[in-house]
């Protein structure tokens, strides 16, 4: 949930559809000519896996487990590529998805602004209402004894004394405790 005075600034939401959808576009997936052109590229530049006789078996593995992803992040791996021997297909998917996993996540995090419900700010009358609403639930709480003069305020030494005295002048019998409770207490056995 989302304050509406968060959404409130002139074509803030408008900027931020235009940002998702241009996270969208970006995250396009490449047409699989376009990365086998680019494997077939890459092979070329690591002659050592260019003559293989299953090149086409090879590149068939290469597309099919690039094709989910966009030609940019695609072509930045490749022009990334170090070493004497091209990369297997599972290294090459490691790679291109660190270029577009920032991607993925700015994208998904306007998403949850862009669908969050938004919450209407309380207006000086709402918040009025709910603190007397407070007020009234707090005066339920207290004990409605009509001699009590204190109107919620605390006690003063010589009524808390009086209240002590009261209690003495009529003592109240609590129920037995049962010996688990004692024995929880540390109080030992009941005496009978």
């Amino acid at each position: 949930m989302i304050p509406a005075s968060r959404l409130s600034l002139p074509g803030a939401r408008g900027a931020l559809e235009g940002r998702h959808g241009e996270l969208c576009r970006a995250l396009t997936r490449a047409a699989p000519r376009a990365i086998e052109s680019a494997i077939k590229a890459m092979f070329l530049r690591f002659p050592a896996s260019a003559n293989a006789p299953d090149m086409a078996a090879r590149i068939a593995v290469y597309v099919h487990d690039l094709q989910q992803f966009p030609i940019w992040a695609v072509d930045q791996a490749l022009s990334r590529l170090t070493g004497q021997f091209a990369p297997s297909a599972v290294d090459l998917v490691e790679s291109v998805l660190a270029l577009v996993q920032p991607v993925i996540n700015e994208r998904a995090q306007i998403t949850k602004i862009l669908t969050a419900d938004v919450a209407a700010e309380p207006t000086k009358q709402d918040r009025a209402m709910v603190e007397q609403g407070f007020k009234d639930l707090i005066d339920g709480l207290r004990p409605n004894d009509p001699l009590d003069t204190r109107k919620g305020r605390p006690p003063t030494r010589a009524e808390a004394l009086r209240a002590v005295d009261d209690m003495r002048a009529e003592p109240v019998a609590l129920p037995a405790m049962s010996d688990r409770l004692r024995a929880s207490l540390g109080l030992g056995e009941a005496a009978e």
